[in-house]
């Protein structure tokens, strides 16, 4: 018996060509002030930076882009692109609510103690009880040597948003000035248990602790400074060595 086989068939791929093939693209992430101003909170810079370019890419004109441009910038120490960016933004629209409390930052950054005050005014003219700007002021006010209203905008700030932790930095700054030791001690110690790697904190507590007859406390907190910093052991190791010494 003759046996029947299947004709042959030229193998062929079905699967089509790799240039037939293209995966969908997922939709590139929409622009959201928020997001970016999130980026920027983390400390996620170059990330803030590359949406927020590609946004004013695609939207040259965007004020608000360019502001939160401008703030990231100012956090990266870029402060001259950051004044080019807020004037920008200011031309397109000048009454952007966050416009002049970026400028306050940049002024704070800058030194330029008066004109954060100014700005941060201007900001809380627009934004009254804004919890940010009453903290810039805040801090401004320190500087100036204008440690009651500096509480007073702090205790504001803590008000409006009790997370505001730098609102509690400053406040412990001007109480400091005041001589209210206790005070000072109680925000800067609230604030280091938010932030216990910030060590111009400790060293501030330190220096309360000091003048208000705490020398064992004083030298724990510097050493704790320089176990954050080491360059720091050049100035309060001596400091904490005399701290040491028996009475």
């Amino acid at each position: 018996m003759l046996a029947v086989t299947a004709p042959r068939h030229e193998e062929r791929d079905f699967a089509p060509a790799a240039a037939e093939i293209q995966e969908p693209r997922p939709p590139a992430p929409r622009f959201s002030p928020l997001g970016a101003r999130a980026h920027i909170e983390r400390g996620e810079l170059d990330a803030a930076r590359e949406l927020l370019r590609q946004e004013i890419l695609e939207h040259p004109k965007s004020a608000i882009a360019h502001a939160l441009l401008a703030l990231a910038q100012i956090r990266a120490g870029n402060l001259e692109e950051a004044r080019s960016l807020l004037n920008q933004a200011a031309a397109w629209e000048p009454e952007l609510p966050e416009l002049e409390l970026y400028r306050g930052h940049l002024e704070m950054a800058s030194g330029h103690l008066k004109a954060a005050r100014r700005a941060y005014d201007e900001a809380l003219r627009r934004r009254p009880a804004d919890a940010e700007a009453l903290t810039g002021r805040a801090s401004a006010r320190v500087e100036l040597d204008e440690p009651a209203g500096a509480a007073e905008d702090a205790t504001a700030a803590l008000a409006a948003d009790p997370k505001r932790f730098h609102a509690l930095f400053a406040r412990a700054a001007a109480y400091t000035k005041m001589g209210r030791w206790d005070e000072a001690l109680r925000d800067y110690t609230d604030y280091l248990a938010a932030h216990p790697k910030d060590a111009d904190a400790w060293v501030n507590r330190a220096n309360v602790h000091l003048r208000a007859g705490h020398v064992a406390a004083a030298a724990t907190d510097w050493m704790a400074a320089v176990e954050l910093r080491p360059e720091l052991e050049k100035t309060l190791g001596p400091l904490i060595d005399e701290a040491r010494k028996p009475d």
